[in-house]
């Protein structure tokens, strides 16, 4: 296999591999487009491409090589200051990956980016290592164990904005593929580890070279994508130094010669590594998948490999192992690898049949009520058809009031009514689908996605479903059977995208491949900063926004306003409409707020009470990530909320607003006091 006969795909793809490789590059003629740039940050090349003399190239890739960069060095000093209190701990931890490669193990520092930390801990020391990092001030919350893998992701949040996971691992070999392999590799290498106490990044432990590149082996073979970046990698860590004998000797003794040979076998031919041919011949397995992935890569074109797609290389891949008794053991499991292998080969077929049209898209909505999720559908398909796609907007119900979004109801069912499966709603669902056939359905929250799976049941002319999950799943789900059944509908979807990273954690926890699940960040217009204004001195004024429902917990915010009163005058201004709206003017009379707290109703435009608040109050019991929060926020009004949800994403407390635990009245009054007279650090808050 020589590079002659390597498919390499168009000349950008040339140019990519050739930059990976570090050899004389052939420029592009033409200025790399937007999306040729985000391939190269997704391959992780965006430094070389910003280091080229070239302006029409720099101009593009400069400005995101400079974020990465800056970034990388918040994330660096947050690192320094983990590996400082492990070591006081007496945990062994040690870096894996990104910053310890390009401090190092890499010729030219700077040209290795990375977006999140990867460490190792010992599975003994585990439970300490996550009580330092619970300890951290910057780590909300420790979250479950990543399902098919020995780590967790955990958040951290630094006070610069600056937000990035630490992928705490506790085995090299995680991989759900190498079942039966590896077993005590990561304690093997833990035996021959060496403390490094002054560390470039801070004291760590240096694991044995052959165990490192193992493990850079497996993650740049078995990752779902071809990046060039792991394999410049291989390259790096080839030229500084491997020692080949133990490598070999390692690999084979704990069963990670597939993954290792092949993987230096494509960094020796694509990228040229420094793997001498004898440390390849004596790493090389039997096995007809390997056989097989053998043929096929050279034809393949990897820099746009997606290893999602079902083709043969995908499956050869599933089928790798170096033990023949586990190869069949993968080989009779192999269809569970492809849930959607048919679907996806279905819909392929059919979109090549329509190359000629233009795409379309169906978004649907639970109702046509005037919200944040149902404001976000219209400007979804609003920006789609900008971009040249056929969309359609339909809510499966109508809204009881006003205002409402410019969007057609499938049937005349009020909300209340689609807790069960109407039957006018499926089929007018079914119909709307089959009139606009589209190539995607998206169906955005609430019981949109039982209803699509419903419609879309039989349909000769499969759509691809993406669900926009927008709320807690697990807080909606909470009963055994309700799980199962979250579990079903989310595992039929093509793709979940989440408005939050605490969203997509829950989505992961019903069993969903964190591949399959995005986030997709939140937006405002600019027509919200328009609403700046100077806080006020006394009363505070307070603004509640908001469906008047039990989730959004209206009722809470009448209780925190009656503390806060106590101590300051306070003015409620409560937007929103719901079934709450009488229960809530009883109780403001009960509480003695009849005077204080004004009920606006529901609104079109959230300007001009953006621009009379001081203040945003959030007492939900279950959030996502509310758009109500941005809104304020470019308006330079600061949120006082319970931390449920996305929300404690974007509101950083004391820096961009103030959060209290979730449905503590008196700690979130206190925070509503503390503003109470303080102008000055109102508009700070804001202006942040």
């Amino acid at each position: 296999m020589t590079r002659e006969t390597w498919r390499v795909g168009d000349s950008f793809d040339r140019f990519l591999l050739d930059l990976a490789a570090d050899r004389t590059l052939r420029l592009p003629t033409d200025p790399p487009s937007l999306e040729q740039l985000d391939l190269a940050n997704r391959h992780g090349l965006i430094a070389l491409v910003a280091a080229i003399d070239q302006p029409a190239i720099k101009a593009d890739a400069w400005p995101v090589y400079v974020r990465h960069l800056s970034r990388q060095r918040v994330m660096e000093g947050t690192l320094g200051e983990l590996l400082i209190e492990f070591a006081r701990a007496g945990i062994r931890a040690s870096i894996l990956k990104g910053p310890y490669l390009d401090r190092v193990i890499y010729r030219r520092q700077g040209i290795r980016t990375y977006t999140d930390v990867d460490v190792l801990v010992e599975r003994e020391q585990l439970a300490e290592a996550l009580a330092v990092l619970e300890r951290h001030p910057f780590v909300a919350r420790i979250p479950p164990k990543v399902p098919k893998a020995d780590k967790r992701d955990i958040l951290v949040c630094d006070p610069s904005g600056v937000r990035f996971n630490l992928d705490l691992h506790w085995d090299l070999f995680s991989y759900s593929q190498l079942r039966g392999s590896a077993a005590g590799a990561t304690e093997d290498a833990w035996k021959r580890a060496e403390p490094d106490p002054d560390g470039v990044l801070g004291p760590a432990w240096d694991l044995p070279a052959e165990a490192r590149v193992a493990f850079l082996c497996s993650h740049a073979l078995l990752d779902h994508r071809f990046r060039l970046i792991l394999y410049r990698d291989l390259v790096e860590f080839a030229h500084h130094g491997i020692p080949w004998e133990a490598l070999v000797r390692f690999s084979r003794d704990w069963r990670l010669r597939s993954t290792t040979y092949l993987a230096l076998l494509i960094a020796r031919h694509v990228l040229g590594a420094e793997v001498p041919p004898e440390a390849l011949a004596e790493l090389r397995p039997g096995g007809t998948p390997l056989r097989v992935l053998e043929r096929l890569l050279p034809t393949t074109n990897l820099v746009r490999f997606d290893g999602h797609r079902p083709r043969p290389v995908n499956l050869a891949m599933v089928l790798l192992h170096d033990d023949f008794r586990t190869r069949l053991g993968l080989a009779a499991r192999a269809p569970r690898a492809f849930p959607h292998w048919f679907r996806r080969v279905s819909w392929t077929r059919t979109r090549a049949a329509t190359e000629d049209r233009t795409p379309a898209v169906l978004v649907v909505l639970t109702t046509n009520q005037r919200r944040g999720g149902e404001v976000f559908g219209e400007q979804l398909a609003g920006g789609l058809g900008k971009l040249g796609w056929r969309t359609k907007v339909v809510a499966l119900a109508d809204a009881d009031r006003e205002p409402r979004v410019a969007v057609a109801p499938v049937a005349r069912r009020r909300r209340r009514d689609l807790g069960r499966a109407n039957l006018d709603v499926i089929f007018g669902l079914r119909k709307a689908i089959k009139q606009h056939r589209p190539d995607l359905v998206f169906a955005n929250g609430g019981g949109t996605l039982r209803y699509c799976l419903m419609a879309m049941l039989g349909l000769r002319r499969r759509s691809r479903l993406v669900y926009g999950s927008i709320g807690e799943p697990r807080y909606w789900a909470r009963t055994s059977l309700a799980r199962r059944l979250v579990r079903l509908q989310l595992s039929r979807t093509d793709l979940v995208t989440c408005v939050s990273e605490a969203t997509r954690r829950q989505v992961v926890s019903f069993g969903l491949a964190p591949d399959r699940v995005k986030i997709a960040n939140t937006g405002v217009p600019d027509l919200y900063a328009a609403a700046r204004h100077d806080p006020s001195g006394s009363p505070l004024r307070v603004l509640f926004v908001g469906s008047l429902s039990p989730e959004k917990d209206p009722l809470m915010a009448l209780e925190v306003t009656a503390l806060a009163a106590r101590h300051h005058p306070i003015s409620l201004r409560v937007v929103g409409a719901g079934p709450l709206r009488r229960e809530l003017e009883e109780r403001s009379r009960k509480l003695g707020l009849k005077e204080t707290v004004t009920f606006v109703g529901a609104v079109a435009d959230l300007s001009p009470q953006l621009a009379w608040a001081d203040v945003l109050v959030l007492t939900s019991r279950t959030e996502g990530l509310p758009g109500v929060v941005l809104e304020a926020a470019a308006a330079a009004v600061p949120t006082v909320a319970f931390e449920v949800g996305g929300i404690g994403e974007v509101v950083v407390h004391g820096v961009t607003g103030c959060l209290a635990p979730a449905g503590d009245a008196a700690a979130l009054a206190a925070e509503l006091v503390r503003l109470v007279g303080r102008p000055e650090l109102i508009a700070g808050l804001g202006a942040a």
